[in-house]
């Protein structure tokens, strides 16, 4: 069920990247790829690939949010997906641009430091990402500031597994005091 959502949601995209196809004609072909995609999950929720697939195709439509979600959820079950990086490190960077236009400084500062920060992990992940690198190198050119190409989200899940554990240390009954 997962491979066959994943062909319709693959054909949909494909549709939508058709040269000449109208704005509104796209929009249905990612709404298609969108909803096969979520079938595929539905599916298999533990494969990545169609996390990032749908993360794809709804960057494609603009739905930077729900696409940075799936984004994570890629990095949740597999942290070394170069391409989720580097996608979130592109959505964050529409995000910045969308905070800019609003006069949001403060926002598209932190989302340009973020989407270095994916950008920088997904080169240390797939060094040979020569257009990732050109961004990298614009970013920090602007001032932003990223994770020096560690993977941010190894260290939060670092810190998260920390926490939890000393927090259940601690329980009465749990092997704590």
């Amino acid at each position: 069920a997962a491979a066959a959502a994943m062909d319709e949601g693959d054909a949909s995209l494909a549709a939508a990247a058709a040269p000449g196809l109208g704005g509104a004609r796209a929009r249905a072909a990612l709404g298609r790829a969108v909803a096969a995609y979520s079938k595929a999950i539905d599916a298999a929720p533990g494969y990545a690939e169609a996390w990032n697939a749908r993360a794809t195709a709804r960057f494609l439509a603009r739905d930077l949010a729900e696409s940075l979600e799936d984004c994570e959820t890629v990095l949740d079950l597999n942290p070394y997906h170069w391409a989720a990086a580097s996608g979130a490190g592109m959505v964050h960077l529409g995000l910045a641009a969308a905070a800019d236009a609003i006069g949001d400084v403060a926002g598209g500062a932190c989302h340009r430091d973020a989407a270095l920060a994916c950008l920088e992990a997904a080169m240390t992940l797939h060094p040979r990402l020569d257009g990732i690198a050109a961004t990298v190198d614009r970013l920090r050119g602007a001032g932003a500031t990223g994770s020096g190409g560690r993977l941010p989200w190894l260290v939060d899940r670092g810190r998260k597994a920390a926490a939890a554990a000393a927090a259940a240390a601690e329980e009465p009954g749990e092997g704590g005091t």
